[in-house]
């Protein structure tokens, strides 16, 4: 399965197209629909606050998403600005609850959240 890679900018209309994208990724890997909701639900709470963080700048950034099936785990990154303050968003809290891990990495150039998760049951490769 090859993994999922979204460039979004970080307008609305953009963004529309965020959950219908991850959610067509993560069926075509017949996961279950919690688990299906589970990560489409985090990937969107991490990756709408990244782009929120830069709305109003005028810079035109765009913001990454991208996802793999890694072994039995779905990896999702949400790669923001460097002035994303994630650490201390509400987002970083709720998306925590949907996933097994959420770890947050932090560069010179850019802010990343790494989502993980092991489906619970129905996983078909």
């Amino acid at each position: 399965m090859e993994p999922l890679n979204l460039r979004l900018a970080t307008d609305p209309a953009a963004l529309a197209t965020l959950r219908p994208s991850v959610r067509a990724w993560l069926e075509r890997l017949e996961l279950v629909e919690p688990d299906v909701a589970a990560i489409v639900a985090a990937c969107w709470e991490v990756t709408s606050d990244a782009a929120e963080s830069t709305s109003g700048d005028g810079n035109g950034q765009v913001v990454e998403l991208t996802a793999a099936l890694v072994g039995q785990e779905i990896v999702a990154r949400c790669t923001g600005p460097a002035g994303w303050r994630v650490e201390d968003r509400p987002s970083r809290y709720v998306a925590a609850l949907l996933v097994d891990d959420l770890a947050i990495e932090r560069s010179a150039d850019a802010v990343s959240v790494e989502l993980r998760k092991s489906p619970s049951r129905g996983l078909r490769l």
